[in-house]
């Protein structure tokens, strides 16, 4: 999974700064037609100015939030100056992209309003160099852990506007299987024994909302799976719209030029200019 977040209602503001990026950035709008992607697309597996032509979907997620969706998929966080925070502080604002690979390695920037921005996780190990600008992440940082974003407000607003959602994965066994039970007691989580094809298996389940708190600094959420924090983060901050908060939607709309299966919603495509444009500029 990878998506972004801006906590803005506005959504027009919203594309409108996207549109100055852009620009900025040399790119010039497009409205090209449906296509069919290529078997490894740059759109979905490219990095910066080397993909021709990027892609920006927006959309009202979690009331006082947007999504912002872009292929290629780490567009906004790239850079020495990344587009997500150069957008934040246009805005005046905070926003975040959270990251999973291969369902285990996690990757979370943030930005505020100054423009200024933090990273934590991984990321993966074929792509660490690439995503901590060529230095070594420190140890502290090795943990996904929210910095600049307080999710604690998102976390209560959709606690108490979705109060049945849950989460759940298989109980942790061995060193962890104490702090995750100390953990579900204490904000009201559950345990069940479910049949699969292999035999009995013991089950977790909690709110959302309390998986995106345990992602606070200073908190130890090792217990937690990138999985489950990558569907908790999904479900709060996408609100109403969680379900186009997954790769599926990118796979779907932006990559292939389809349209967008929900509205209100903005999608922009900006072409790399000639060297010729650029040169007027």
């Amino acid at each position: 999974m990878n998506v972004a977040f801006v906590q803005t209602a506005d959504l027009g503001r919203l594309e409108a700064a996207v549109e100055r990026l852009l620009e900025e950035a040399g790119r010039h709008q497009v409205r090209p037609p449906p296509r069919t992607p290529e078997p490894y697309d740059p759109m979905q597996y490219g990095h910066g100015e080397d993909v021709p032509r990027w892609g920006l979907a927006g959309f009202l997620a979690l009331p006082g939030w947007c999504a912002l969706r872009s292929a290629p998929y780490e567009l906004l966080m790239e850079g020495e100056a990344p587009l997500l925070a150069r957008l934040t502080e246009q805005l005046g604002t905070v926003g975040f992209q959270y990251n999973l690979y291969d369902s285990t390695e996690e990757f979370l920037f943030e930005a505020d309003a100054r423009g200024s921005f933090e990273q934590s996780g991984l990321g993966g190990s074929h792509n660490w160099q690439r995503l901590w600008r060529g230095a070594e992440p420190p140890m502290e940082r090795l943990e996904v852990c929210f910095r600049r974003v307080d999710p604690g407000p998102a976390a209560r607003l959709a606690r108490e506007r979705w109060p049945d959602l849950w989460v759940s994965e298989i109980a942790s066994s061995g060193p962890e299987e104490e702090a995750l039970r100390a953990w579900l007691a204490a904000v009201g989580g559950e345990t069940f024994t479910r049949q699969y094809p292999g035999g009995l298996l013991t089950r977790w389940r909690a709110h959302p909302a309390y998986v995106v708190l345990a992602m606070v600094a200073g908190q130890d959420a090792s217990f937690l799976s990138g999985d489950v924090k990558a569907e908790a983060v999904r479900l709060v901050f996408g609100g109403e719209a969680a379900e186009y908060c997954d790769n599926g939607f990118l796979v779907e709309t932006l990559i292939p030029h389809a349209p967008l299966p929900l509205s209100p919603a903005f999608v922009l495509y900006g072409d790399r200019d000639p060297p010729s444009r650029s040169r007027r500029r």
